[in-house]
């Protein structure tokens, strides 16, 4: 069977929900508030949006990562919920221009902002997780683990150094990620000690990411 054919039923699926669009773009990554990405899923024009000129492992699980954004938006998940500031403002969009030097933030909303961004990406995380075993979809635990752990450790990497993930920078050094990080996820606070993870911090600041451009 090949990795198409084998994913086929979750694409059906994804077909059937009449409020989700879904959109394979063969691009190596997508821009998202100015800032590279290899998918989003839009709440404004219910549609997902994946890079696919990349990995079949790689796409395949951000396709699974956005679905997993919108059933959070479905249920009204807390971490969804708490994305939003109570005059509408994204935190998201907050953060991209933070990192794009458009505006500055108080140490306080810095930490707030990243670590609400954290523990969204963490619930999504554990579920796309689940969704992969599920489905039976042929993807990697452990490589997907790697990248997820990696992910939601960036954020406290950007909290402190002000940096952000560099297009396919964890594709390319992805046995490096699965020396660090297990096959599973950690409680939330975990990603928070920075004594246990500084070697893995150090690694993603030095070599996966990097200052982003303010244009």
């Amino acid at each position: 069977m090949t990795n198409r054919q084998r994913l086929q039923p979750f694409l059906d699926h994804l077909a059937s929900l009449e409020d989700l669009t879904v959109e394979l773009v063969p691009e190596r990554f997508l821009y998202l508030g100015g800032l590279p990405c290899g998918g989003v899923f839009g709440e404004d024009d219910m549609t997902i949006r994946v890079a696919t000129k990349r990995p079949f492992q790689v796409w395949a699980g951000t396709l699974v990562h956005e679905y997993c954004h919108y059933l959070q938006q479905q249920e009204q998940a807390d971490e969804w919920r708490s994305l939003t500031l109570s005059d509408g403002t994204d935190i998201g969009s907050i953060i991209n221009y933070w990192l794009c030097g458009h505006v500055e933030l108080t140490p306080e909303n810095r930490v707030h902002y990243l670590r609400v961004a954290a523990a969204l990406e963490l619930d999504c995380e554990r579920r796309a997780l689940g969704v992969i075993a599920d489905w039976r979809l042929g993807l990697n635990k452990h490589t997907y683990a790697a990248m997820a752990n990696a992910y939601v450790l960036s954020h406290e990497v950007a909290l402190e150094h002000r940096v952000w993930i560099r297009p396919g920078s964890f594709t390319r050094h992805l046995t490096t990620l699965k020396s660090f990080f297990p096959d599973h996820l950690h409680a939330f606070e975990c990603y928070h000690d920075r004594k246990r993870w500084r070697e893995a911090s150090d690694f993603l600041r030095t070599v996966c990411m990097g200052l982003v451009a303010s244009g």
